[in-house]
């Protein structure tokens, strides 16, 4: 395992790595599986240690934690059959093709944390929508599932405060949607 990032550095270098993986959303460059090995192990991190606030598991958040983070892997892993649908519908398409890849960077950085405070996530199905008939009715439809992205991390990111982790990459992966994903599927549509 990598050596304990603090929260704030994690954040700096996830929100770095997936503002580079988004860029290529519609360009097409820059090295996927790079982006996504440095994602995946910028977010491995030890586990908590006693007497630090920022990694402490407060006893009675335990639950609601379990809650935000299984709701955080099931959107994500929704929108990324969503758009892997609508690849297998229309073809390799951008920015379709590039989004869906970033999507599934953000599971894999959820599923670290997931791993990290002993959430199970192995049931969530990755459901999506199926695809539409036009490249514009898809667009519409991944505008459609980024605005969901952004309002279920604004109400998710009140509920995490006391991990400071759990908050960076929440944050980390809401700015995405809105100042990446969003505006190439406005964009296409």
């Amino acid at each position: 395992r990598a050596a304990a990032v603090s929260a704030a550095a994690l954040g700096a270098l996830l929100l770095g790595a997936l503002a580079g993986a988004c860029e290529s959303d519609e360009t097409g460059e820059g090295s996927t599986s790079t982006t996504r090995s440095t994602v995946t192990s910028m977010v491995t991190t030890s586990a908590p240690t006693a007497g630090t606030a920022s990694s402490a598991v407060p006893a009675d958040g335990s639950a609601e934690l379990v809650v935000v983070l299984r709701r955080a892997v099931e959107e994500e892993r929704g929108a990324e059959a969503t758009y892997r649908n609508v690849i297998a519908e229309l073809g390799e398409i951008r920015p379709f093709t590039n989004i869906a890849d970033s999507e599934a960077r953000h599971v894999a950085a959820l599923e670290q944390l997931t791993t990290k405070y002993d959430v199970d996530v192995a049931d969530i199905a990755p459901t999506g929508v199926p695809a539409p008939a036009t490249k514009p009715a898809a667009c519409e439809v991944g505008v459609a599932a980024e605005l969901a992205d952004v309002a279920l991390y604004d109400e998710l990111l009140p509920q995490v405060t006391a991990y400071a982790d759990v908050t960076q990459v929440l944050q980390n992966l809401r700015a995405a949607s809105q100042d990446q994903h969003l505006p190439a599927f406005e964009r296409c549509a």
